[in-house]
């Protein structure tokens, strides 16, 4: 008969962590726990930047373009605005704009530099142009509104709103002034102007 023999197997004895090595461990976690989300932080506040940099530049090109097709000899520039022979649009929210788009006529009379801003305001807040500083919020935008949400005013200052863009009518010059408040890195008010010079009579 075979002698099993067995092995005594040596209880191994396990260090617990103490104290403090303990809230060493909870510190380095806290460390790199804040670093995580000031990087975040600076990251969010750099792509809002770059947003409203972005649309701040896609509505001047728009306003160019369109100012263009009536320079060419277009006799109208289609935009999201309403019908009505008021120039402001009678103070009309979003969500009673004319479906589609409408042809604004280039070359009628009694037009401005100020009342085509009007228009382009009433276009942008129609086309899904938003605030990148305030993504989330109701959706009824007018013309002045103090909706943070809203990414146009028509408004002869400087905008107080991160993001908000402010369109107004030259008519001693005949331009379009825009100006865009980007922000900076430390949530400042940083400004982008542009003007577009106004084509003549009749917008």
């Amino acid at each position: 008969m075979a002698l099993i023999k067995y092995k005594k197997m040596k209880h191994i004895k396990q260090k617990a962590f103490t104290l403090i090595e303990l809230l060493v461990v909870v510190a380095i976690i806290g460390i790199l726990a804040a670093v995580g989300v000031t990087t975040f932080s600076k990251h969010i506040v750099s792509t809002k930047i770059g947003a409203a940099k972005k649309q701040h530049t896609t509505i001047k090109n728009f306003i160019e373009s369109s100012y263009g097709q009536c320079s060419l000899g277009g006799n109208s520039m289609l935009l999201n605005t309403c019908k009505e022979s008021n120039w402001s649009c009678n103070g009309l929210k979003v969500g009673n704009a004319e479906p589609g788009k409408v042809k604004r006529p280039c070359k009628s009379g009694g037009g401005s530099a100020s009342n085509s801003a009007y228009h382009f305001v009433f276009h942008f807040n129609n086309s899904n142009f938003i605030n990148p500083y305030n993504l989330d919020g109701p959706t009824n935008l007018s013309i002045g509104g103090t909706n943070p949400k809203q990414c146009c005013l028509a408004q002869g200052w400087n905008p107080r709103t991160l993001g908000r863009t402010h369109m107004w009518g030259d008519n001693s010059n005949n331009k379009i002034k825009i100006i865009t408040n980007i922000g900076d890195k430390n949530g400042n008010n940083f400004y982008l102007t542009d003007e577009v010079l106004w084509p003549g009579s009749g917008f």
